[in-house]
């Protein structure tokens, strides 16, 4: 039992399961919000063109222009990596 003057190696366990924890909601809210903010997009793409989920599309070509991606060639070489 720590009395609160120096954290007790049973605290340090607790902080980091908190902190764990913390980050894996901070993911799912992050995907969550993403996914809300995207769910009423249509798909304009038509017969078998679908391999990927549109979802999967927006999300790497947010983040390829995020990472500098100033053309349609940056975005889909950032997506086949």
């Amino acid at each position: 039992m720590s009395l609160g003057f120096a954290p007790s190696s049973l605290d340090k366990k607790k902080k980091k399961k908190k902190k764990k924890n913390s980050s894996s909601n901070d993911i799912n809210f992050l995907k969550n919000s993403f996914l809300n903010y995207f769910k009423n997009l249509s798909d304009p793409r038509r017969g078998n063109r679908k391999d990927r989920l549109l979802i999967d599309i927006v999300a790497i070509a947010i983040l390829a222009v995020i990472s500098n991606a100033d053309n349609w060639n940056a975005i889909r070489l950032a997506g086949s990596s």
